[in-house]
């Protein structure tokens, strides 16, 4: 049976190889000069969202820091400038990762607050261009980063509860 710190541990891990492969995926849409910048944009941002993963573990003091709760963010928007901004194949669905990340990992007023982050983020970059296509997907990553917290949150309080529940 599993812990709960190496259940995170894989959760985390899966959350950074999909956004690792996303990344990869769309290098074949961009410039040669755009391709060198993906790849050096998604080797420093995993190595620096595993070390931090890392860092976590060891240090419990660190939920209180805003970096953790806003770096995956800032490597998204990163990752999603490089790629095209309004008009990459990632947008806005690769904003999910940082939700599910910051929800998984830290209290729901955390990731509620990355949600809403998120959420302003995704209505700003649709100005650029409102078309249908683009409004719609908006409107369903919208809806998704606004319930992960809140399903994320009540299954981890349901698995506390089963916890200490079973321990009785």
């Amino acid at each position: 049976m599993f812990n709960l710190n190496q259940k995170l541990d894989r959760i985390n891990t899966v959350l950074f190889i999909i956004y690792g492969l996303l990344g990869l995926i769309d290098l074949f849409y961009l410039s040669s000069y755009l391709k060198i910048l993906m790849v050096f944009n998604l080797i420093i941002a995993l190595t620096t969202l595993y070390l931090m993963n890392q860092q976590m573990k060891q240090d419990p003091i660190v939920y209180r820091s805003p970096m953790y709760y806003l770096s995956f963010f800032f490597f998204t928007m990163i990752t999603i400038w490089i790629s095209g901004g309004f008009h990459s194949l990632l947008f806005p669905y690769l904003y999910l990762f940082p939700v599910l990340y910051v929800s998984v990992n830290f209290p729901r007023k955390g990731s509620t607050g990355i949600g809403i982050l998120t959420v302003a983020t995704l209505w700003l970059i649709l100005l650029q261009d409102p078309s249908q296509e683009k409004f719609e997907q908006t409107v369903i990553a919208t809806i998704l980063v606004i319930a992960i917290p809140q399903i994320v949150g009540y299954m981890v309080k349901e698995y506390i509860l089963h916890m200490r529940a079973r321990k009785s």
